[in-house]
């Protein structure tokens, strides 16, 4: 076995890399990442999933205990000022009350 995992690579509309340590920048072109849970926050994506993981066995019931392992980071979206709409946009009234653009 080589270790290469062509998961998700094809079809077209799917792209995983599993490179690491990329900069900040390349990290935007990414819709989730796969994070291990003692990573910084990412900026521009927010916590999605936490995945828990053995840390320990106990000798009293829970007899294993889990701590968060991974965290799956969804993009945030961008945001959109909808308080105020455009001019040209804005519904005018007309003689009774009537709405046109």
């Amino acid at each position: 076995m080589s270790g290469v995992s062509r998961f998700l690579e094809l079809p077209a509309p799917w792209r995983y890399s599993k490179a690491e340590n990329l900069p900040a920048a390349d990290l935007q072109s990414f819709s989730h990442l796969l994070v291990g849970s003692n990573v910084a926050p990412v900026a521009g994506f927010e916590l999605l999933h936490e995945e828990q993981g053995f840390a320990r066995a106990s000798l009293r019931p829970p007899f294993l205990l889990t701590e968060p392992k991974i965290h799956v980071l969804s993009r945030k979206a961008e945001r959109v000022d909808r308080r105020r709409a455009p001019p040209e946009a804005e519904p005018r009234r007309g003689a009774g009350g009537d709405f046109f653009l």
